[in-house]
């Protein structure tokens, strides 16, 4: 009987030396700099609305709304037969004039040789060296036509930047195409632009900032971003000056309307600090900070930060070099509520 009520003794004195102790840690005062949060929503970094540059019917349209670009580029083709029936009237066209060219030097050939033996007129000479040259003009003008039906038959397949996603489809494999109508709209998405309206004082801020991140809260991750675009004007109606960022590298997870929250540092706020939530006193709506001597000073509650651990207060008189317990209901007998719980 006599060990057990000298274990309970011995329980005792050690929960009051560590609530004494719990009591006695003091924290001090973390000025206040008032933050400023932004919302944006990212938009594809570049949009292109590709059309048809020849008429003609669709032989297939390689993509839909959603897909991603191919490597070749592809995501349609207007049917060929025209071109490339044109391209083998040409390759025959362009063959006859070079066994006629090689014809025609001969003939040329055998005149220079007759002419040196004062054998044949000059005027036959002439009449040859014309000829020759009639067929090379031919034979390059024929070439000239290759060169054109070729940039013509690649302009039969319409072509996008790879990895780049498909926004809009406005057509479908048989349509009949006409030149300049739209095909798709694709975007690329690998970068990102959040454009934001600042003020001035918020635009310097953010030029501050070394290394600049939002928060996507959709995925739930900071995305590193660089000033892409300053407006050197602003909007009339909000006074406020248009600014885009863009994400530094680029990604295959990033899409439109993701929402992009920017927070800014601004200055401190006078007479306004930062503590742990614990630090308070509170009873109904009235707060206090301790002392290691007792004394107890009345401050205001402003807000809470950090899913409510960290309380912001305001008082007058207030110093970042003051030092306040750090739980002061630990190992006291003051009552539930006066500890802060909301």
């Amino acid at each position: 009987m006599t060990m057990y009520r000298l274990c309970c003794v011995l329980l005792f004195f050690c929960s009051g030396c560590e609530a004494a102790a719990a009591a006695a840690e003091t924290i001090a005062l973390q000025p206040y700099r008032r933050q400023i949060e932004i919302t944006g929503f990212t938009r594809a970094f570049e949009e292109r609305t590709l059309a048809a540059e020849v008429s003609g019917r669709y032989a297939s349209v390689d993509v839909d709304v959603g897909d991603t670009v191919a490597a070749d580029g592809k995501v349609a083709e207007i049917e060929t037969t025209f071109v490339e029936l044109d391209l083998a009237a040409n390759r025959i066209a362009r063959e006859k004039a070079r066994r006629s060219l090689a014809l025609e030097e001969k003939k040329l050939a055998r005149l220079q040789r007759l002419i040196t033996q004062e054998s044949t007129t000059e005027a036959s000479y002439d009449e040859a060296a014309l000829a020759v040259e009639i067929v090379r003009l031919t034979l390059a003008e024929l070439e000239n036509e290759e060169t054109r039906l070729q940039e013509r038959l690649k302009r039969h397949t319409i072509i996008a930047p790879s990895g780049w996603r498909v926004i809009e489809r406005f057509v479908d494999a048989g349509e009949y195409a006409t030149a300049s109508e739209p095909v798709v709209t694709v975007a690329d998405y690998r970068r990102v632009r959040i454009p934001y309206a600042l003020t001035f004082e918020e635009l310097q801020l953010l030029q501050d900032i070394s290394q600049l991140a939002v928060y996507l809260s959709d995925l739930d991750q900071h995305l590193p971003v660089a000033i892409h675009a300053v407006a050197p004007g602003f909007v009339a109606a909000t006074r406020k000056i248009e600014v885009e960022l863009v994400n530094a590298g680029p990604r295959t997870d990033l899409r439109g309307g993701l929402r992009a929250e920017l927070v800014l540092a601004g200055r401190v706020e006078e007479h306004v600090f930062e503590v742990p939530a614990v630090s308070l006193l509170s009873r109904f709506d009235a707060h206090w900070l301790m002392k290691e001597n007792g004394q107890r000073l009345q401050v205001t509650l402003l807000g809470r930060r950090n899913n409510g651990e960290t309380a912001v207060i305001a008082a007058e008189g207030l110093a970042a070099t003051d030092r306040f317990l750090a739980d002061p209901g630990a190992g006291t007998n003051f009552p539930v509520d006066q500890r802060e719980t909301e």
